[in-house]
C-alpha cells in the first residue's frame, strides 16, 4: 500500500500548495492573454426569433466580427465573413449569427435534429461564463439546418452535452449566406448576479472547406468551450429569474401487448432556484420511457463493458458529481447503478438534488428513494459531492457515497480529489489529477459481493495540445474495492498508462498527420504483470476534404491463472499469452451525403487467431432523412473451438422540423440469437413541452424462426411550467 499513502501525501501536499497560493478566489486570475473585450447594451425593443435579422435590436446591438481561423491556418483571415450580434434584457441574451458565403449553394444544412450529430454540417457555437471564474458555463451549437445542440462547461474541459436547456432558435438560408437568431432565457441558466462581466466566445464551421474560425482563444489546442481562452462581454446586469420556480408536469402510459396490461403512471420533476446559480430539484415518480437504448455490443474480454448514462434527470448537473478526471473507471458515483439492478430497471419512488456554486465553492447532493423491492428491501441511496476553486482553473473536492442498489446490504464510499488545470497565455493547456477512495461494503449474507474496506488510488498528467499531446498516469485497486454506486472493471491491479502523439498539420498535402504510441500495462498488487497492450505505431492521416485513414499495430500480453469462457462451449484456459494484431480503417468525410467507413483488424488472438471486419453507411440525402447501415463480424478460431460474432445495426430517421422527429433503430447479435426494435416520435410543440410515443419489441432468431419475445407501446406527455 506504499503508493496509496503517496497519493494520499501527494493530494494533501498539492492541496496545501493550492490553498496558499488563493488569495481572492471570487476575483479571476490576472494574465498576459490577450482577451479581446466587447460592451453590450441593453434593449429596450427584444428581437423577434424568426431567423430574419431585421429587427431594430440588431443594429443597435454589440458587433463581433474580428474572428481569425484555428483550422486549417491558425491565424489566418477567414475566407467568408462571419458577424455576431449580442444584446440582453432582463429576461433574455439574444445572439444574432451571420455566416456570409460566397457560394450560398455550398452551405451543408443536413441535420435538424435536436442533439443531433453535426459533423456533416454548416456550425456555430456559443459559450458563455456566467460565473465569471473562467471554469463553468454553457454551450450551445446549432446547425445551418436549425439543429439544436446544449450543454454545460464543467472546468472549461468537458461539456456535459446530455444537459438540454429551454432556449429558443430559429435560422434561415438565403443567397448570401445562413443566419440565425438565438434567445436564451435567464430562466435556463445559472449565473452570478454579483458580476456584469461575463466570459464569451463564438466560432464557426465552413464544412465543405473543413474551415473554423474564431473570436478568442485562436489556438487547435484550445475549444469554443475552453472558457479560459474565451473573450468577454461587459455591462450585464439586472436580469430576471422570476420565482425561480419550475413545474414539469408528466404522465405516462404504457401498454403490453404480452399481458395486454395498461398501466398510466404520472409523475413531475420540480426545480428551484435558492440563488441565481443554486438549484433544488425533486423528481417523483421518475419515469425513463423516453431514454434513448443503449448501443448492442458483445463482450470478448473477461472483464464487464461500460455503458453511459442516458437517463435525464441524471444526465442534469452530472458533471458537478464528476471526480478526479476518471472516465469510466474507478468511479466513485455511477449514476447508472441507480435503478439497475444486475440488468434489471428498478422503479424509483422519488429522488431529490441540490446542486450549484456559491462563490469558489461547488457542491451536489443527490438522495434518491427506490420502490420496495422483493429481493433488495427498502434502498435509499445518496451521493454527497463537493470541490473549492484554487489556483487558476483548479480545485480540490470531497464525495461521499450512501447505499448499496444491487444487494440487499450496505455500502459507503469517501474521496478527496484535486484536479490541476492551467491555460498558458501561447493556448497550451496543462492538466494533473490525483485521488484517493475507501469503499466499505455490508452485503447481505446470500451474496456473493465482497465485505469490508478497501481503497483505489491514482494519479495522472495530461498535456492535451495539437502538436504534442502526451497523457501519464497510474491507479492502484484493492481486490475488495467495490463502489456500490460507482463502477470498477477491474480489482487487485495497478495500472500504468502512457500516451504520446505527434501531430503535423498541413504537411504532405494533407491537413493532418498524426503519429501515436498508446501503452496500456496492468499488474497485480505484487508488480506482476497481468494485461499489457502497445500501440505502435498508430497513424492517423486525414485530406483537406475530411477523409481518413487509419494503421497501426497493438502488442497485446495477457497472463491469467482461471480460465473463462469467451463463447458458448469456447474456454480459454489460464496462461501467459503474447499476440500481435494490427488493423486498417478508411472513413470519408461526413460532410458527403453517403459517408463510409470500412475498417479491418486481424491476427493472434491468445493461441489462436481473430478476424473483425467492420463496415458503416451513413445516408444524409436531405435535412430531413438520416440513414445508417452497421455490420460487425468477429471470426474467431481457437483450439478449443471456433466462433463467427455477427452484429447488425440499423437506423432510420425523419425529421419533418427541427421540433418534431421519428426516430427507428433495429438491432441484433447472433450470438444471443436475440434483437430489438425501437421506434420513438418526439414533438416538442414548444420548447419544454414534449410529446414522446415509443413502441419496443423484443425478437428472437432461433433457426431461423423469428419470434416476438415482448412488446410495449407508451406515450409521455411533459409540460414546462415556469413562475
Amino acid at each position: 500500500m506504499r503508493h496509496g499513502w503517496f497519493a494520499i501525501a501527494l493530494i494533501v501536499g498539492a492541496s496545501s500548495f493550492a490553498i496558499a497560493q488563493t488569495t481572492q478566489q471570487a476575483t479571476p486570475p490576472t494574465t498576459t492573454r490577450y482577451t479581446p473585450t466587447v460592451s453590450i447594451h441593453r434593449t429596450d425593443t427584444p428581437p423577434v426569433i424568426d431567423g430574419v435579422m431585421d429587427d431594430a435590436a440588431w443594429r443597435d446591438a454589440a458587433v463581433i466580427s474580428d474572428f481569425q481561423q484555428v483550422s486549417p491556418l491558425e491565424g489566418a483571415r477567414p475566407t467568408e465573413r462571419t458577424e455576431t450580434r449580442v444584446t440582453y434584457d432582463a429576461d433574455n441574451l439574444y445572439v444574432g449569427i451571420y455566416c456570409y458565403d460566397a457560394d450560398a449553394k455550398g452551405i451543408l444544412a443536413k441535420q435538424m435534429a435536436r442533439d443531433g450529430d453535426v459533423a456533416s454540417d454548416d456550425t456555430f457555437t456559443v459559450s458563455f461564463d456566467p460565473f465569471n471564474d473562467q471554469r463553468n458555463g454553457y454551450w450551445f451549437e446549432i446547425s445551418a439546418a436549425g439543429c439544436k445542440r446544449d450543454g454545460t462547461v464543467e472546468n472549461s474541459s468537458t461539456v456535459r452535452i446530455e444537459w438540454d436547456g429551454i432556449w429558443y432558435l430559429k435560422t434561415k438560408i438565403t443567397d448570401t449566406g445562413w443566419f440565425a437568431e438565438i434567445a436564451i432565457p435567464m430562466k435556463t441558466i445559472s449565473f452570478n448576479a454579483d458580476t456584469d462581466v461575463w466570459g464569451f466566445n463564438v466560432g464557426r464551421t465552413i464544412r465543405r472547406k473543413q474551415e473554423t474560425v474564431r473570436w478568442a482563444g485562436i489556438s487547435r489546442a484550445s475549444a469554443v468551450r475552453n472558457l479560459g481562452n474565451a473573450g468577454r462581454i461587459e455591462g450585464i446586469g439586472g436580469l430576471n429569474q422570476g420565482l425561480g420556480l419550475t413545474l414539469k408536469p408528466f404522465v405516462t402510459g404504457t401498454y403490453d401487448l404480452d399481458d395486454n396490461d395498461i398501466e398510466i403512471k404520472p409523475g413531475f420533476d420540480l426545480f428551484y432556484r435558492l440563488t441565481p446559480s443554486i438549484t433544488a430539484a425533486l423528481t417523483v415518480n421518475t419515469d425513463f420511457a423516453e431514454a434513448d437504448v443503449d448501443t448492442r455490443r458483445v463482450n470478448l474480454t473477461r472483464f464487464p463493458l461500460f455503458f453511459p448514462e442516458k437517463r435525464t434527470f441524471f444526465l442534469q448537473d452530472a458533471g458537478i458529481f464528476s471526480f478526479g478526471g476518471i472516465g469510466e473507471t474507478p468511479l466513485p458515483f455511477f449514476s447508472r447503478r441507480i435503478g439497475i439492478a444486475n440488468g434489471q430497471q428498478k422503479d424509483l419512488l422519488a429522488g431529490l438534488k441540490l446542486a450549484g456554486r456559491q462563490g469558489p465553492l461547488n457542491f451536489g447532493v443527490l438522495d434518491v428513494q427506490m420502490y420496495p423491492d422483493d429481493d433488495l428491501g427498502d434502498k435509499n441511496l445518496s451521493v454527497v459531492r463537493a470541490s473549492y476553486d484554487v489556483l487558476e482553473q483548479s480545485n480540490i473536492g470531497f464525495i461521499a457515497t450512501n447505499g448499496d442498489p444491487s444487494t440487499p446490504g450496505d455500502s459507503s464510499l469517501v474521496g478527496v480529489d484535486f484536479n490541476y488545470r492551467k491555460n498558458a497565455p501561447d493556448g497550451t493547456i496543462y492538466e494533473a489529477h490525483a485521488w484517493a477512495q475507501a469503499a466499505n461494503n455490508s452485503p447481505d449474507d446470500t451474496s456473493d459481493a465482497s465485505d469490508g474496506t478497501d481503497s483505489a488510488f491514482g494519479l495522472n498528467f495530461n498535456y492535451p495540445n495539437d502538436t504534442w499531446l502526451f497523457a501519464a498516469g497510474w491507479y492502484q485497486v484493492g481486490p475488495n474495492f467495490r463502489p456500490a454506486l460507482g463502477f470498477v472493471q477491474r480489482r487487485g491491479v495497478n495500472k500504468y498508462s502512457t500516451d504520446l502523439r505527434r501531430r503535423w498539420n498541413n504537411s504532405l498535402g494533407l491537413k493532418r498527420i498524426d503519429l501515436a504510441l498508446y501503452v496500456d500495462v496492468f499488474t497485480n498488487l505484487h508488480q506482476e504483470l497481468e494485461t499489457a497492450g502497445v500501440e505502435f505505431p498508430r497513424l492517423d492521416l486525414e485530406n483537406d476534404a475530411g477523409d481518413t485513414l487509419s494503421l497501426g499495430t497493438v502488442y497485446n500480453r495477457e497472463a491469467f491463472d482461471n480460465a473463462f469462457d469467451i463463447a458458448n462451449d469456447v474456454t480459454i484456459p489460464g496462461g501467459d499469452y503474447g499476440f500481435v494484431r494490427g488493423f486498417a480503417q478508411v472513413s470519408t468525410s461526413d460532410a458527403r451525403p453517403v459517408a463510409a467507413t470500412v475498417k479491418y483488424a486481424g491476427g493472434q488472438f491468445y493461441d489462436g487467431t481473430r478476424d473483425d471486419y467492420i463496415g458503416a453507411l451513413e445516408f444524409r440525402p436531405t435535412a430531413s432523412i438520416y440513414a445508417t447501415i452497421e455490420a460487425e463480424w468477429n471470426d474467431v478460431h481457437l483450439p478449443d473451438g471456433e466462433f463467427l460474432v455477427r452484429i447488425f445495426r440499423t437506423r432510420f430517421n425523419m425529421l419533418f422540423s427541427p421540433d418534431l422527429s421519428w426516430n427507428n433503430s433495429v438491432q441484433y447479435d447472433n450470438m444471443s440469437e436475440s434483437g430489438s426494435f425501437n421506434s420513438r416520435v418526439r414533438w416538442e410543440f414548444e420548447p419544454g413541452q414534449e410529446l414522446f410515443v415509443v413502441l419496443a419489441r423484443g425478437f428472437t432468431i432461433d433457426d431461423g424462426t423469428w419470434n416476438a419475445t415482448e412488446t410495449q407501446f407508451t406515450m409521455k406527455c411533459g409540460v414546462t411550467l415556469r413562475f
